[in-house]
Parts: structure tokens; C-alpha cells; sequence
């Protein structure tokens, strides 16, 4: 059997460019990512989002061992040409974390760069209530947690997502812990067929000022009891 084109690798720093890129055109659509990021045709956008990824990557890293950003390539079987079609950032935590680390606001979530203060505000209002729900399911606890999921459009819809999520979902239960992410209403199906369970809705106020609906998702370690599925502290 020929081996796949496909392989899910941890990227190194080189690659972050072009997964910034992939992340940020992913997302763009997003008035909360225009604020947060710019509009990645302006120059020096992209280069100072790949900047934040790399200080979250790097930052994580040096206190939890193994990579934080996947890139998927697909290897051209004829000539042998390299292609990244997805990015995946998985911060993993794989070990207990005082109250001082885990009440911390996540870099990327933080909107410390946004130099518009009323707009930072927006974000950051936005922005709390899933940094508080990660901290009302997990607290200190060890595990995954899956931030940033994209592929390149014209690979969609051909297992690419899936094999980013899977190479985390491994490394969560060679550990033992939970992966744990926030859904669209439309990916609760995707996740649920990989070992994921809805566990309650995160629901905020959005952009536009209307209530929005985000599915909290877990995949808890093998064999975990139904009444051990809980928040933390409970």
C-alpha cells in the first residue's frame, strides 16, 4: 500500500507564516478577528499576527514539553512538492496549574495589542466568558485544549481537520486527560465523531450585540465515569 500524502507534523518556526496566514484568511470574516488581527491585505498585519502565535507557541512551550502549533502537508506523490493545508494549535497542559496560572486570561484571548481601547474592551467582553467557562470545566487540571482549527478551502471536507484533531486527541490520551474545545453548532457532529461530548453551551453576548450560542465540547479519558464528567471543584 503507498503511504499517505497526508501528514500531520508539529511545525517549526518557519512554517508559522504561512499557518499564520492560513489562520488569519480563515477567520477574516469574523468582525471580532478584523479588530483583533486587521485586514490581512494592510502591511505588517500578517507578519504581527505570526508574531502573537509564535509568543503564545513559544511561551506555552516553556512550560509544557511537546509542540503547540500543527501544520498538515500534503506531499505531492509525483514530485515530490510539500503543501500546507492546515493549521492546528493544541495548548496542552500536562500538569496541574496554580490558581494565579490558570486565572489568567490566554495570550491570544487577551487583545492586549489592540490599540483601540473602546474596541479592546468589546473584545475582551466577549472574550471572558470563554476564558471563565475553561476555568469553571478544567480549573488547574491537566488537559488539551484545541484553540485554533483551519484548513485551506480547497482542502475541506476531506478528513485534513480530522487528522489535526486526532494527532492532539492521541497525544491527550497517551496523558490521560480531557481534550476539551468550543464548537460551531455545525462541528458538534464532526466532534461528536471523534470521541467528543456536548457538555452545555457557552452563551455570550456577540459582536452585534445579539446572543450567541457556543457547544462546549469534551473527550474525556477512557473509561471515565459519567459522574466524574463534571466542572472542576464540584
Amino acid at each position: 500500500m503507498a503511504p499517505s500524502p497526508f501528514q500531520v507534523l508539529p511545525a517549526s518556526e518557519a512554517d508559522f507564516p504561512a499557518l499564520t496566514s492560513l489562520i488569519v484568511y480563515s477567520f477574516k470574516g469574523h468582525p471580532t478577528e478584523l479588530l483583533n488581527t486587521g485586514d490581512p491585505l494592510v502591511p505588517g498585519v500578517l507578519e504581527a499576527a505570526t508574531a502573537r502565535h509564535l509568543h503564545a507557541c513559544r511561551d506555552h512551550a516553556s512550560d509544557f514539553p511537546g509542540p503547540v502549533m500543527l501544520k498538515c502537508v500534503h506531499t505531492d506523490p509525483t514530485t515530490g512538492e510539500q503543501e500546507i493545508l492546515a493549521a492546528a494549535e493544541w495548548f496542552i497542559y500536562s500538569r496541574e496549574r496554580s490558581r494565579e496560572e490558570y486565572e489568567k486570561i490566554h495570550y491570544l484571548l487577551s487583545a492586549e495589542w489592540v490599540e483601540d481601547h473602546a474596541g479592546r474592551e468589546k473584545l475582551l467582553k466577549l472574550r471572558r466568558p470563554v476564558h471563565e467557562q475553561r476555568v469553571h470545566w478544567m480549573a488547574g487540571k491537566p488537559y488539551g485544549l484545541l484553540m485554533y482549527l483551519c484548513v485551506a478551502p480547497k482542502w475541506r471536507k476531506q478528513g485534513v481537520g480530522t487528522m489535526c484533531v486526532q494527532r492532539g486527541l492521541d497525544r491527550c490520551r497517551e496523558l490521560g486527560i480531557p481534550a476539551y474545545l468550543e464548537a460551531s453548532s455545525e462541528g458538534v457532529p464532526v466532534y461528536q465523531k471523534l470521541g467528543f461530548e456536548e457538555m452545555g453551551v457557552l452563551r455570550r453576548t456577540s459582536w452585534d450585540d445579539e446572543e450567541e450560542e457556543m457547544p462546549v465540547m469534551i473527550c474525556w479519558p477512557e473509561g471515565t465515569k459519567d459522574e466524574a464528567k463534571r466542572p472542576a471543584g464540584r
